[in-house]
């Protein structure tokens, strides 16, 4: 057996059997989160913000550095238009075909006292069934039982293949910014 892969096999064990491997922190798993998005509008500039409670996701660390992922069911956005919301399901973001977005990290550096860090990450996120790496501003903060923090990056829609949304010659950015705030224990 390779080296990774017993890595592997012996970190699934100590998951299900709750053992720590010496070097190894306990599994971290999302508690709470929130996924916030805004687009904006041309040339009405209006801005358009969805959100979401319904953030999943996991990391492992070792060494205070980790490396995990996020999932996010897109079906659950709102936008707080339930018209919109149907069009950006339906017709766009395509849920009933493309129902979940990951995005996956390596190497975040864990903060090992209370004060906040920032950094960038480069990560992965598959989004519309295309994987792009994108580059995520992380804020970072060790709590008493776990941590909290906020990740924010920018996609272009048309680096996923996913049609540039338009409604009465109102057209949306293909930029979004997209926001994820969490906490994991």
């Amino acid at each position: 057996m390779g080296s990774s892969k017993f890595v592997l096999l012996a970190f699934l064990i100590s998951a299900i059997l709750g053992i720590q491997i010496p070097g190894w922190a306990a599994p971290l798993a999302v508690s709470s989160g929130k996924v916030h998005f805004l687009a904006v509008g041309r040339p009405a500039m209006i801005k358009i913000n969805g959100e979401s409670d319904q953030l999943m996701g996991s990391a492992e660390s070792q060494d205070n550095k980790a490396r995990g992922h996020f999932d996010f069911d897109l079906s659950t956005l709102k936008t707080g238009v339930d018209l919109r919301d149907r069009h950006m399901k339906e017709k766009y973001l395509e849920t009933d075909k493309f129902k979940t977005a990951i995005l996956s990290f390596l190497d975040v550096a864990m903060p090992t006292d209370d004060k906040e860090t920032e950094q960038v990450l480069k990560a992965k996120l598959i989004f519309h069934d295309v994987e792009k790496p994108v580059d995520v501003k992380l804020k970072l903060k060790k709590m008493a039982s776990g941590f909290e923090g906020q990740g924010s990056f920018s996609i272009l829609l048309t680096d996923f293949n996913v049609q540039i949304p338009s409604y009465i010659g109102i057209k949306v950015a293909d930029q979004v910014q997209v926001t994820v705030d969490f906490k994991a224990h």
